[in-house]
């Protein structure tokens, strides 16, 4: 039998798709991923439509809860970082494990 290939469709290039880009690529599995703005963040892309920032944003929660394990955030960024810092850091999250 001829072996099935899976080709997933991930809808948006904030924090949770880019987090299943990654996971897809770990486990070798197809996927496109779509994001209307021209770059990645979702929410937190002030740049973009669907952005929701406005200057004095921060985090609500410290960062040690925040951050991804396999990825901390810097070690300069403050307990609860802003909403550019936090964009930094999604896009630095895609660009390191090849999403972008």
């Amino acid at each position: 039998m001829p072996e099935r290939r899976i080709n997933v469709c991930i809808i948006g290039g904030g924090p949770l798709g880019i987090g299943l880009a990654k996971e897809l690529n770990e486990g070798s599995l197809d996927y496109d991923l779509y994001e209307t703005e021209a770059d990645f963040g979702g929410v937190w892309n002030g740049d973009g439509q669907c952005g929701r920032v406005y200057p004095s944003l921060h985090l609500i929660s410290p960062k040690f809860n925040t951050q991804i394990p396999d990825f901390p955030m810097p070690e300069d960024y403050p307990d609860y970082p802003n909403h550019q810092q936090m964009l930094a850091y999604i896009r630095a999250y895609a660009k390191t494990f090849g999403v972008l």
